[in-house]
């Protein structure tokens, strides 16, 4: 029945809850993800809105998003405050890069909400981006990366 089921589903998230350390990811962006994910090493550029851009380096892409790793300042500079107006509402960026396989193409842009920000190392941050909207033909040649 469905709240057998519901019931199930619950019990199932309380279990994962408590096996999470405070140093855990938050798994919302895996369970969002489409497609599989590719390690790659491709610089990157993150433009915030006022048009400041931002040093990354892409450490996997799927369909539906990429892992950036960048310098723990540019991380601060582009999530200034987390107590926002919408807090559900993700930060918007740009992210510009080119595919290896079409060097020659034009870079790849795509509209993108930050998803969540963890810190790797002293000095060095990771920040999950899910894709919004894909500029002209960046989505096929994505798709066709992807596809490889």
């Amino acid at each position: 029945s469905a709240a057998a089921g519901a019931a199930a589903d619950a019990m199932r998230d309380a279990a994962r809850r408590r096996t999470m350390s405070a140093t855990d990811e938050l798994p919302h962006v895996a369970e969002g993800r489409s497609g599989a994910r590719i390690e790659v090493e491709l610089p990157a550029r993150i433009i915030a809105c006022d048009g400041r851009a931002y040093d990354a380096t892409i450490r996997n892409i799927s369909r539906g998003g990429v892992l950036v790793h960048l310098a723990a300042a540019h991380a601060v500079a582009l999530l200034p405050n987390t107590a926002r107006e919408q807090p559900r509402l993700p930060v918007g960026v740009r992210l510009e890069f080119r595919l290896p396989a079409a060097p020659h193409d034009a870079a790849v842009a795509i509209d993108c909400g930050i998803a969540h920000l963890r810190r790797m190392a002293a000095g060095q941050g990771a920040m999950g981006l899910g894709f919004r909207r894909f500029h002209a033909g960046s989505e096929h040649a994505l798709a066709r990366f992807c596809a490889m």
